[in-house]
């Protein structure tokens, strides 16, 4: 599949980007969303957590197509959390939704129970603003060696260090989104050469820029500044084939003059 159909497949601009944070989601299913709570507790062959008996005719068999949301305001899915004891078999993409803070279910899960290996992964979806990411931090940048090749986080205010690790940490991947977080971007972020040997594509802004976040329609100088910081690191700068900027704030002509000031070349925006 081409690149720009891709992107329309997997990102299509919803109605309203930003309302509920539905743009991703809508895209991923749920496997155990109609479980009871005694039900939670059968993960699946070869992966039982508990009595077979309880998996009846709900059997979850997960493979490289298998697509798991969990959706942590649901209490059968942080139940779900708190009983696995055993690694998540590799799979195409998880979703973790609506974390609660500083959560150390979900901090064990990340560390000890996460799949080996797993081409997409979004944490935070169809939350509100978080400032705990400081908390998963490690947890994340470990996950880096498993994440294949997008990586979304989700709904976090976040500082230009945890902004310049986590870029780094994941820039060997094909896909890269902060999804309606507030970045730190009142001042030019200085990557230092950790960017080098970039992959990245795409770069996922969907979000970042609204009223009470970046405010960008306001502050395009926030968006200036990050396009400053990225334009000195080379790869990435060659590697970049796309922005999504849905919600942000800003005109097309805006950010295609902010890239064509940076040299940015010829770079997609969907806006």
């Amino acid at each position: 599949m081409e690149l720009k159909e891709e992107i329309e497949e997997l990102t299509r601009k919803p109605e309203d980007a930003c309302e509920h944070n539905k743009s991703i989601k809508q895209n991923l299913v749920s496997l155990i969303q109609t479980f009871s709570n005694r039900e939670v507790t059968s993960l699946l062959k070869d992966w039982e957590v508990y009595d077979e008996d309880n998996l009846k005719d709900k059997e979850i068999k997960f493979d490289q197509k298998t697509c798991l949301t969990l959706d942590l305001e649901n209490d059968n899915h942080l139940e779900f959390l708190t009983k696995i004891n055993k690694r998540i078999p590799d799979c195409r993409s998880i979703s973790i939704a609506s974390i609660p803070g500083e959560n150390e279910v979900v901090k064990t899960f990340l560390r000890l129970y996460f799949p080996n290996k797993v081409e997409h992964f979004h944490f935070n979806e169809d939350s509100d603003l978080s400032g705990c990411l400081s908390f998963y931090m490690t947890e994340l940048e470990a996950l880096s060696s498993k994440v294949e090749e997008r990586f979304w986080i989700c709904n976090f205010e976040v500082s230009q260090h945890q902004m310049k690790t986590l870029l780094a940490k994941y820039k060997r991947k094909r896909w890269f989104g902060f999804y309606n977080c507030k970045l730190a971007l009142s001042s030019v972020p200085d990557f230092g050469g950790t960017l080098k040997g970039s992959q990245l594509e795409i770069l996922d802004l969907h979000c970042c820029g609204i009223s009470d976040l970046g405010d960008w329609e306001n502050n395009p100088a926030h968006f200036k500044n990050l396009i400053e910081g990225l334009a000195k690191e080379q790869d990435f700068k060659n590697n970049l084939k796309h922005i999504l900027m849905w919600g942000c704030g800003m005109e097309k002509s805006q950010v295609e003059e902010i890239l064509k000031k940076y040299e940015f070349g010829e770079v997609q925006i969907s806006i």
